[in-house]
């Protein structure tokens, strides 16, 4: 079941990087256009304090993975069971607000 969301989650993510791509085609813009236009800077302190707020609750900001250890303390069994009993009632009202490319 993990691996089907898992699967049906890249699915969304690519069509919407698709829909995302094809908007910046019919603006005239392109992607790498932008990119070019905003190279890449150094994080700010402010960033990495998100980044690691983010990793107490299991989010991976960076497509690595902070240790436990450093990020503080861990959410409790409890807490993640009730969190992945909301989980897909949560995605499916953020898919619902999110406007659509």
């Amino acid at each position: 079941m993990i691996a089907a969301g898992c699967v049906g989650t890249r699915i969304l993510a690519r069509s919407s990087e698709r829909a995302a791509d094809k908007a910046w085609v019919e603006m005239g813009l392109s992607t790498d256009g932008f990119a070019a236009q905003h190279p890449k800077t150094i994080t700010s302190s402010a960033a990495h304090r998100i980044e690691e707020q983010a990793a107490r609750l299991g989010i991976d900001l960076n497509g690595w993975a902070v240790a436990p250890e450093q990020t503080g303390p861990q959410p409790s069994e409890g807490e993640r069971k009730a969190f992945s009993a909301i989980r897909g009632a949560l995605l499916e009202h953020i898919e619902m607000l999110s406007p659509s490319v």
